[in-house]
């Protein structure tokens, strides 16, 4: 075991200080004088908690009014280069506890109150960061992946993830008070285009994979778009080039329309298309493209630098119409669209799919895959690519549930 332990031997000089050492299972103690784990000339330091680390361990401390971290290594020796100062109240006293977990990145730390919790990473050039319990706001979530790690953005803030852990904390996207709308996310592999709206504006940002803003300051890298976005969806980046995009569902504004963005949110085209309105709509990528989905299902192809390829969107399933959600994605050279009926037309109700590849627009599946029966009342469908398979998510009543699909057509 290491012991770390607050030591008063100078404390006519320079207050107290922090000693460590090591204590054998059989209770042997390496040192009994301790060695020196954090000392200053003028200022009182207080250990508050170890927690354990596959790169050593994490002693959370207390600085006179600062509350800070090192990393002591397995061998016992102190790496001053790890010191950094934890954001948040200040002025703890003795009895307070704090506790945390190393995540194979980093550790999460979780502070004496309940909204302290905190993100100290293992590589001693990254801050610590606080982020609350749970993202604020439930609705309007949104998610990309970019390598091995991803970006939620809920209500108003964003949080990045790892496959198991938050990489950071909750970041506001913008602070704009009562009136937000919340976006879409979409992904180069490299970084990230979140969409929003604020009152009647939308606006888009664009984020590396650490979640800073590309391009500037705040305000430089956040671009007016145009007026309020109701459905935005953000594409997977293709020729360095996304699409943000909204097809409205009637109304003031019956319309489909998108801008061309580049990697850094800058405007490089905007185009209205002759899409008719829709109830339900998504939008997916290929390496060859894009595909707007609309209900019916109906389809319409879009080359990766924006230019519409199907001035009239097509139906694609004549055995299952009136589908009335939707949802696309896309893997290798081809989608799955996944879609809800309601029955009441006299035919099959239920969660179905069809398969269709970008370069032809050709419909795998005529008859449609059923992913899940009528009895279920399946409804809100996401379909998310992988790299050999698609997963659809749904709910059913009170209950969320999946399923795999291959490439060819296995349910």
């Amino acid at each position: 075991f290491y012991v770390a332990y607050m030591d008063d031997r100078y404390v006519d000089v320079r207050s107290f200080d922090i000693r460590g050492t090591f204590v054998g299972v059989e209770g042997t103690v390496q040192n009994t004088d301790g060695d020196e784990v954090r000392a200053h000339p003028t200022e009182y330091e207080e250990p508050y908690a170890l927690i354990e680390g596959d790169v050593g361990a994490l002693l959370v401390y207390r600085q006179l009014s600062t509350t800070r971290v090192v990393t002591i290594r397995p061998d016992g020796s102190v790496d001053s280069a790890t010191v950094r100062e934890v954001p948040g109240p200040n002025n703890r006293s003795w009895d307070y506890v704090w506790t945390g977990t190393w995540t194979g990145q980093g550790w999460q730390v979780k502070g004496p109150d309940d909204d302290e919790h905190y993100v100290v990473p293992g590589d001693a050039t990254l801050p610590v960061t606080r982020y609350p319990d749970t993202l604020t706001g439930h609705t309007g979530n949104a998610f990309a992946w970019a390598g091995d790690q991803g970006l939620l953005v809920t209500l108003a803030q964003s949080m990045l993830l790892a496959q198991d852990a938050p990489l950071g904390p909750a970041m506001d996207v913008r602070r704009v008070g009562k009136a937000f709308q919340p976006g879409a996310v979409g992904s180069d592999g490299m970084g990230f285009l979140v969409s929003y709206g604020v009152i009647s504006d939308a606006y888009a940002l664009a984020l590396d994979v650490h979640g800073a803003h590309v391009g500037g300051s705040w305000e430089n890298s956040v671009n007016r778009i145009d007026a309020l976005m109701l459905r935005p969806r953000v594409s997977s980046s293709l020729a360095n080039r996304y699409l943000l995009s909204e097809v409205s569902p009637g109304g003031v504004c019956s319309c489909a329309r998108w801008w061309v963005l580049d990697r850094t949110a800058n405007e490089l085209d905007y185009v209205g298309a002759p899409l008719v309105t829709a109830f339900s709509y998504d939008m997916g990528s290929t390496e060859l493209g894009h595909l707007f989905v609309l209900d019916g299902p109906q389809a319409a192809r879009v080359e990766p630098e924006g230019r519409v390829i199907d001035e009239r969107p097509w139906r694609v399933n004549a055995s299952h119409s009136n589908g009335r959600e939707v949802s696309v994605a896309g893997s290798g050279d081809r989608y799955l669209i996944a879609f809800t009926r309601d029955g009441r037309d006299g035919g099959d109700a239920g969660l179905f799919g069809s398969r269709v590849t970008h370069e032809d627009a050709q419909v795998l599946d005529r008859t449609a895959l059923t992913i899940e029966s009528d009895a279920a009342s399946p409804h809100d469908p996401i379909v998310i690519g992988c790299e050999d398979h698609w997963v659809v998510v749904w709910q059913n009543d009170w209950s969320l549930r999946y399923a795999r699909i291959s490439l060819d057509g296995e349910v």
